[in-house]
């Protein structure tokens, strides 16, 4: 007769799950000792593994979608089955899956059975995320999963279909045990800042205090890089992190992360750098921190491998603004931890935050400049959408939150709440054909050349003082009969890009500034 190693519990021939404990049978992987020296970048660990059960969902809480693959293996699917008996599988074609998964919203909603969440389960190879052009001109697309919570296909020149309506998230993997491991995540987040860590480039020390202000985290220390790096925070391996926050800079030709200051920019951060508590909290503003596409192990499947159960990043360039007050990313990142606090779910945590960049990232009369529109299509979850921090003391009925849920997926003019303003003041101030209001086309070559050598006229559009910024593209918002551009550089350094953007305004004031992270 085997046994379960996990609880010990009897297991009758060719069983693939414990009666007991619901883990899967025929050995458990645990995460390995760390060598005594590597390179940055190398893999270190294998994959946590912990007793999966399925816990009892909350009173009067809605089922979920799953969403997996055609041809995902049957073990998998009876692993969702076991752990999330409630929720709804739906297996997608590998063309056309977009579709069905809005074809089964719209049906679900119009009867009545609105999932609490969408889970799209499995590697991106199987389930991609949606390409969307990006219209600041300087990442070829921008990658998404937030058609997947809606019922509706995105359109550019739709405002209602940029945000889901439905929250989403993201398991990024086909294996077993850590999906096992992640769809038994409940009420399990990390509540504290406790075991944290903080860490910003020291060019952008301002405005991650605006955030660890905003999310009632002022009293976490936060460090900075080039003072702090990979040498010195891999020297903290004995102290696993439940909270985490970076505002540092991401590469899309490598995983790491870099810090900026004093002309320097050493490795602030490798996947491997870290240990993680069970259950941690991930939010990065980094570029690229969420991407799943680095020929290595991204930092998001590392962390999640080692025991991280949250973790929010963008799929593209994040943009957001060099000094206080915060915006763009900075706001996703101050709002999804104070609405996780909050109660919220991770995936309704990262919505709200969402709302909130449209809310403070527009104003009356203008457009959305395409850098705002691209931090609300560009940051994703990675972990189950359902996941919250604990629970205790939550109260009973339809509580604040409840109310902001119902307002949060209200269409324009649905309610009168201040979010319900807020939404519809932005669908008001919208063209009313966005793609067609956007033209984008080079610089003038006649008064700036593609390097930059005459630094003038970029000081004078996006206040900079280098010269050495590349690829310049601008983009003309024309809405009611109103001009504004925006205008995007990128400058490679040895490792990764950085990236200015400015909308400047037809006198050639320069409206606001943008940084990429």
């Amino acid at each position: 007769m085997s046994f379960c190693g996990q609880c010990g519990e009897s297991a009758s021939a060719g069983a693939k799950f414990c009666r007991g404990c619901g883990a899967p049978l025929g050995g458990v992987e645990s995460k390995s000792a760390r060598p005594g020296s590597r390179s940055p970048s190398a893999p270190r660990s294998l994959p946590r593994s912990t007793s999966a059960r399925a816990k009892p969902a909350r009173t009067g809480e809605a089922p979920c979608l799953i969403v997996v693959a055609e041809g995902t293996n049957r073990e998998l699917l009876n692993t969702i089955r076991q752990l999330r008996p409630r929720d709804e599988v739906v297996r997608v074609p590998a063309r056309g899956g977009l579709r069905t998964i809005q074809k089964t919203l719209a049906s679900r909603q119009r009867s009545g059975r609105r999932p609490a969440a969408v889970c799209l389960l499995g590697p991106v190879s199987s389930l991609p995320p949606v390409e969307v052009e990006d219209l600041t001109g300087m990442d070829e697309s921008v990658l998404t999963d937030n058609p997947y919570g809606s019922s509706q296909p995105f359109d550019a020149d739709n405002p209602a279909t940029w945000l889901p309506e439905i929250p989403v998230g993201r398991i990024p993997t086909d294996d077993v045990g850590l999906a096992s491991r992640l769809l038994a995540v409940q009420d399990d987040l990390c509540g504290s800042w406790d075991n944290s860590l903080a860490v910003s480039a020291s060019v952008w020390r301002d405005a991650s205090e605006g955030v660890l202000e905003t999310c009632l985290a002022s009293d976490v220390l936060l460090e900075t890089s080039p003072e702090v790096d990979h040498d010195i925070l891999e020297e903290r391996t004995g102290s696993p992190q439940g909270r985490l926050y970076f505002n540092v800079h991401g590469s899309d030709m490598e995983p790491d992360w870099y810090g900026e200051g004093d002309w320097e920019q050493p490795v602030v951060l490798t996947p491997t750098t870290l240990t993680y508590d069970d259950n941690a909290i991930l939010v990065s503003e980094a570029c690229y921190g969420a991407t799943q596409l680095f020929e290595n192990e991204s930092m998001s499947q590392v962390f999640l491998r080692n025991g991280g159960s949250c973790f929010i990043g963008s799929s593209i360039i994040a943009w957001g603004p060099p000094v206080a007050p915060i915006g763009q990313a900075d706001i996703i990142a101050a709002e999804s931890f104070r609405h996780l606090d909050a109660g919220a779910t991770a995936a309704e945590a990262l919505l709200r935050a969402k709302h909130a960049v449209l809310e403070y990232s527009t104003e009356e009369d203008e457009p959305t400049p395409p850098a705002v529109l691209n931090t609300v299509l560009s940051f994703t979850l990675l972990g189950p959408p359902w996941a919250r921090v604990s629970s205790e003391g939550a109260p009973q009925g339809e509580t604040v939150l409840g109310r902001a849920r119902r307002q949060m997926n209200a269409a324009p003019g649905e309610d009168d709440s201040l979010l319900g303003q807020v939404r519809a003041r932005i669908a008001e101030r919208l063209p009313a054909s966005l793609a067609s209001a956007l033209r984008r086309v080079p610089l003038d070559t006649s008064s700036l050349s593609d390097q930059f050598e005459n630094t003038s006229e970029i000081e004078k559009v996006l206040g900079l003082e280098e010269s050495t910024f590349q690829h310049a593209v601008s983009t003309t918002l024309d809405v009611q009969n109103k001009q504004l551009m925006f205008v995007a550089a990128r400058h490679q350094h040895k490792n990764f890009s950085v990236f200015r953007g400015a909308v400047v305004e037809p006198s050639g004031r320069v409206a606001q500034v943008y940084h990429s992270k």
